[in-house]
């Protein structure tokens, strides 16, 4: 069953929600902002230069799950239970993206894992959002009549299937560079039309 009522307050919580996940980001670099006598603020943030680096690629990432989730959610007219509950999957993996991004901050030495929970929460926000994308592609009605259809599977399924060979070789020497897998998300997706066509 498809709900129209309330669909405002939904997208209107999801994005509240991604707001704060966003700003918890900058408070392991404020309460570092207490510089030593005497050091000028260049210094402070080259001896903060890991924290400043997480937050940078967490945001980036942040910013990027919310462009994917908007660019589905603008194209809705209403929601359906199973659709509300991967949005919260999907919300809580956005929301847990901060603890791991401060982990990662203070090293793989001190944190040994660090990089394996942090790409393992993206790989499961990016399959939550695969599945935001099937529910909508099985019910039709969920979106303005004009758009019908027009939300694309192929494309998270090969994103999420990136992420997970990512999140594989994030448990090797390679660690968070991993997340370069993510670079082959364009060719492959041409590679894929074309066999298609």
């Amino acid at each position: 069953m498809v709900y129209h009522r309330g669909f405002d307050r939904v997208v209107n919580f999801s994005d509240a929600v991604v707001a704060i996940a966003a700003t918890l980001l900058i408070l392991p670099l404020v309460d570092n902002a207490t510089p030593d006598q005497g050091q000028n603020a260049f210094a402070l943030l080259l001896d903060h230069s890991d924290e400043l680096w997480a937050f940078v690629l967490t945001f980036a990432v942040i910013c990027r799950l919310w462009v994917v989730q908007h660019g589905i959610f603008r194209t809705l007219v209403g929601y359906t239970t199973p659709l509300l509950a991967v949005n919260f999957l999907w919300l809580i993996s956005v929301v847990f993206l901060p603890f791991p991004s401060n982990l990662i901050a203070k090293g793989s030495q001190e944190f040994p894992g660090s990089a394996s929970i942090y790409v393992g929460t993206i790989a499961l926000a990016t399959g939550a959002t695969m599945l935001t994308r099937i529910i909508v592609r099985r019910t039709p009605e969920l979106e303005v009549e004009e758009e019908r259809g027009s939300v694309p599977v192929g494309h998270a399924v090969i994103t999420f299937v990136l992420m997970l060979a990512a999140f594989a070789l994030s448990f090797t020497p390679v660690g968070l560079f991993s997340l370069v897998a993510l670079f082959l998300e364009r060719p492959v997706t041409r590679a894929a039309s074309s066999f298609r066509r």
